[in-house]
């Protein structure tokens, strides 16, 4: 398949755009209760996070700093290809700062594996994780996730930041759909 133009697709929502907010204002709320009177230093991870991280760090109701860092593994997939490229790194010196990594979904766990032991090497005083969506029973790395918001079964989704060949990323929700395996 060469554009998703090219099938017959059918997205099934999965996750509503309501059930996100929702759930985006528990985990900011909690996070700011976890780093109140600090200002911790929030990371998205591109592109996947960015929608997540945005509505996040709007709804924490403290003083945050942003950055960001891009790690590909999936590359016009549906499903990872197993060595982590890091396409930008963040441009912050974190050594000494509260670090929030945010993310969007956690399939075998390579890239947050990574990415969390790319920033403890640079000595934060602490990292904290955040990850949108959870798939356990893919989970080949031994992880640490400080906040989920929803754990799913292993299928490929789109929406709300996540795409398929760049295509869905502007969705409200979170899709599933048989065609993308």
């Amino acid at each position: 398949m060469d554009n998703i133009k090219d099938i017959e697709l059918t997205l099934k929502p999965m996750i509503s755009a309501d059930q996100i907010q929702s759930k985006v204002q528990e985990m900011a709320t909690e996070l700011s209760r976890k780093f109140k009177d600090k200002t911790p230093l929030v990371i998205c991870t591109l592109k996947g996070a960015m929608f997540f991280y945005t509505d996040l760090i709007r709804a924490m109701d403290i003083d945050v700093k942003c950055d960001f860092v891009k790690a590909s593994s999936y590359f016009g997939g549906t499903s990872a290809k197993g060595d982590i490229v890091l396409d930008a790194d963040m441009t912050t010196n974190i050594k000494g700062e509260h670090v929030i990594l945010v993310d969007e979904v956690v399939d075998k766990g390579k890239t947050l594996s990574y990415l969390q032991r790319l920033v403890k090497v640079r000595e934060p005083k602490s990292l904290c994780s955040v990850i949108l969506l959870s798939k356990p029973e893919c989970h080949t790395e031994k992880l640490e996730i400080d906040f989920v918001g929803f754990k799913i079964e292993n299928l490929f989704v789109v929406g709300y930041g996540m795409d398929y060949q760049g295509y869905f990323r502007n969705l409200p929700y979170i899709a599933v759909s048989d065609k993308l395996k």
